[in-house]
């Protein structure tokens, strides 16, 4: 076995210490739910200490805005990143009364983390340009183009337009 030096000793320890308080800030997450009023004001609504965004966290999360006083029985628009366990808490506690909108911010990133670095301020703008149209039809058509020039150029950039992809436009289409 080969012996380390005295050196050679604390920068694993250094190193191992570093590695240690990077897992458990990953382990001890804290999310914090945003609301924004019809005026446009972002309010927090809460936070959530979890080890990750999974249903059972969302859901309780959820109910515990009910019994805080929401309304669970107007009709909401609930905007979301895309988490899996978040939608189907949203779905499971809200039902038909919610509409989900994929966060476009999000949909922008997430294919353009796909492309060149060079390509993507192009393609943010391009995304951008296609959620800004007037209308649910001509933002849909937009995207579609678009949808087809990502294929040419990187396919996992056009699936990932492609994933959740109505979502990005419910609100658009419930206007």
């Amino acid at each position: 076995m080969k012996r380390l030096a005295k050196k050679e000793v604390k920068n694993k320890q250094a190193t191992e210490q570093r590695m240690t308080e990077s897992m458990s800030q990953k382990i001890n997450m804290r999310e914090i739910r945003l609301g924004i009023t019809i005026h446009g004001e972002k309010v927090i609504l809460g936070m959530t200490e979890c080890n990750t965004e999974n249903y059972q966290v969302c859901r309780e999360f959820l109910n515990n805005l009910i019994e805080r006083g929401l309304s669970s029985e107007e009709p909401l628009l609930v905007v979301i990143d895309g988490g899996k366990g978040l939608k189907k808490a949203v779905d499971v506690v809200f039902g038909q009364r919610a509409f989900v909108q994929r966060c476009q911010w999000h949909k922008r990133e997430n294919v353009a983390s796909y492309l060149s670095k060079d390509d993507q301020a192009e393609w943010r703008r391009r995304l951008q340009s296609a959620y800004e149209k007037p209308g649910y039809d001509a933002a849909r058509k937009q995207l579609l183009s678009l949808r087809k020039d990502l294929a040419g150029i990187n396919i996992s950039a056009a699936n990932s337009l492609d994933e959740g992809f109505e979502e990005t436009l419910t609100h658009e289409n419930n206007h």
